[in-house]
C-alpha cells in the first residue's frame, strides 16, 4: 500500500511539473445559458461548466493575448444537453492602473447536443418504440466581452458575457444563438512571457 501511495505522489508531482512548464494558465468557470443574443435575457438559469487551458500567453505593458483550448457543457432542460470543445483567441486590454482587463474572446469549435428526454421512432407496424440517441454534431463560433481582475497574484477572478452561434441547429433552421454568462477564475502558472 505504501508503494502505491509513493507512486501516486511521484506521478502527481511529475504531471504537475509538466503542466507547469507547458500550460501558462488554467481557467474554470460556472456558466448559465439562454437562447438569444447577449444582454437580452438572463432567466431561467440553464447551468453549465467550462474549463480552459492557455498554451500561449503574450503579455505587454497595455495588453495580454491568450491562445486557449476549452471544454464545456450546459443543460437546457427543454432544448438540449450540450458538450463542446474548441480553440479560442483572447485579446485583453489593461485598464485602471493595470488592475482590470477588458477581455475580447473569439473562438471556434465542435458542439455535440443530446435531446434531454427520450426519443421514439415509428417502427414498421406503426407503433412507436424508444431508441437510443447518439446526439447531433454541430460547429460553433463564439464572441464575447468581459472583465478580469488582474491585480497582483496568480488568481484572477472574471465575469464574461458571450454569444455562441450553433450551426446547423435543426432541419430548416440553420443557426441558433446562445447567450452565455461565465463567472470564473484564472490560475496562472510560472512567469509570463513578454
Amino acid at each position: 500500500m505504501k508503494k502505491i501511495q509513493i507512486i501516486i505522489i511521484m506521478l502527481f508531482l511529475g504531471v504537475q511539473n509538466i503542466v507547469a512548464q507547458k500550460v501558462k494558465q488554467v481557467s474554470v468557470m460556472a456558466t448559465t445559458e439562454a437562447i438569444g443574443l447577449p444582454f437580452t435575457n438572463y432567466a431561467p438559469i440553464h447551468p453549465g461548466i467550462e474549463a480552459s487551458i492557455t498554451f500561449a500567453r503574450n503579455e505587454q505593458d497595455k495588453s495580454v493575448q491568450l491562445f486557449n483550448a476549452k471544454a464545456g457543457s450546459f443543460y437546457h432542460r427543454k432544448l438540449q444537453i450540450a458538450v463542446y470543445l474548441g480553440g479560442e483567441y483572447q485579446y485583453s486590454r489593461k485598464l485602471f492602473k493595470q488592475k482590470i482587463s477588458l477581455d475580447f474572446p473569439i473562438g471556434l469549435g465542435y458542439f455535440h447536443t443530446f435531446y434531454p428526454g427520450e426519443i421514439y421512432e415509428q417502427n414498421g407496424n406503426g407503433d412507436f418504440e424508444r431508441v437510443n440517441q447518439f446526439g447531433r454534431p454541430h460547429l460553433y463560433i463564439n464572441l464575447g466581452i468581459g472583465l478580469t481582475y488582474i491585480g497582483r497574484g496568480n488568481i484572477q477572478p472574471f465575469i464574461r458575457q458571450e454569444a455562441l452561434i450553433q450551426t446547423p441547429f435543426a432541419n430548416g433552421i440553420p443557426v441558433i444563438p446562445h447567450s452565455l454568462i461565465k463567472i470564473g477564475v484564472n490560475i496562472k502558472f510560472g512567469e509570463d512571457e513578454n
